[in-house]
């Protein structure tokens, strides 16, 4: 058995959706009281397909408020807080914006949990701008030879939902999707 199909061991229970933790920058993506769209948009246009697909999400930019609340979390608080949602996660997503220049917007959180991910054998979805595919560091880019590991151009899922649904059924199974297909029938 590959790692594919092993991590899509990760989802057995189809009467529950998995839960999908969503990544990416915050620190480093605030301006003022708020994010950069460049971050922003994409990261909220994620939220809203994995919601449309009827699928459950964590995410640090959610709990928040996109900047505005996150100093009042302790290092602490988020470490604990995002540690606990990767061991209950079923896949992690991983977006990885460029700012206008096309430089990766720096998230150096989002890289520890790609490791806490890949040890844990958690399934990993990981959405980069094209433009940034470059400057993702040798380990990113080589993350699929020692877990389950897609990189998928942030630009085009952001355009197309089903490319995102593709990427979320190779990595967890059709299985991921079968119930909500079920009640569409019904």
């Amino acid at each position: 058995m590959d790692m594919n199909e092993a991590a899509k061991d990760n989802f057995q229970d189809e009467a529950e959706q998995p839960l999908i933790f969503v990544g990416g920058p915050i620190q480093h993506a605030i301006v003022g009281s708020g994010m950069v769209e460049r971050a922003e948009s994409p990261i909220r246009k994620i939220h809203f397909m994995v919601r449309s697909f009827d699928l459950r999400f964590v995410s640090a930019h959610v709990a928040e408020a996109f900047g505005e609340m996150t100093s009042s979390f302790t290092p602490d608080e988020v470490t604990h807080r995002d540690y606990n949602w990767m061991r209950q996660c079923n896949l992690f997503m991983a977006v990885l914006p460029s700012d206008e220049e096309g430089r990766l917007i720096r998230t150096d959180g989002t890289h520890i949990e790609l490791g806490w991910a890949a040890a844990l054998g958690k399934p990993i979805i990981i959405l980069a701008h094209t433009d940034a595919h470059s400057q993702l560091s040798h380990l990113v880019k080589g993350l699929a030879t020692v877990a389950n590991c897609a990189i998928v151009p942030l630009e085009r899922v952001v355009q197309r939902s089903e490319i995102l649904r593709q990427a979320i059924i190779d990595r967890l199974g059709t299985g991921v999707f079968a119930k909500r297909e079920e009640l569409i029938e019904d």
